[in-house]
């Protein structure tokens, strides 16, 4: 597509109709290249909250199991992951304090996610 938008430099010289198809291409164009980054912010965010994680002792490899096994059987994963790891009182509050940070970063993004897509 950028190849298309390069293309045509001079929008003057385009019919109505291809006028209309190439501000639709540009405003896909940015709404692609928008949710890519908003990707790749929550992909970094969510390794940074594993990084935390494993500075405190949990292992990723740990919540992906419990994760895995509350999906299964249809558990709350908060519930599990406090019960497993909460018994520490400083680790619970690590673990609440995490889960609070990935709630957040989800919602931005779901907020982002919201913009309309539709091209036509």
């Amino acid at each position: 597509m950028n190849e298309r938008l390069e293309i045509i430099t001079e929008p003057t010289e385009m019919s109505e109709e291809d006028k209309f198809v190439y501000e639709k291409e540009r405003e896909l164009l940015e709404k692609i290249s928008n949710s890519l980054v908003t990707t790749n912010t929550l992909k970094n965010e969510i390794k940074g909250v594993f990084k935390k994680l494993e500075e405190e002792g949990i292992r990723e490899k740990d919540l992906r199991k419990i994760s895995d096994l509350t999906y299964e059987y249809h558990v709350n994963l908060y519930d599990v992951i406090v019960d497993t790891f909460g018994q520490d009182s400083r680790t619970k509050d690590i673990i609440m304090g995490i889960l609070e940070e990935i709630d957040a970063i989800f919602n931005e993004y779901d907020k982002l996610k919201e913009l309309e897509l539709k091209v036509f």
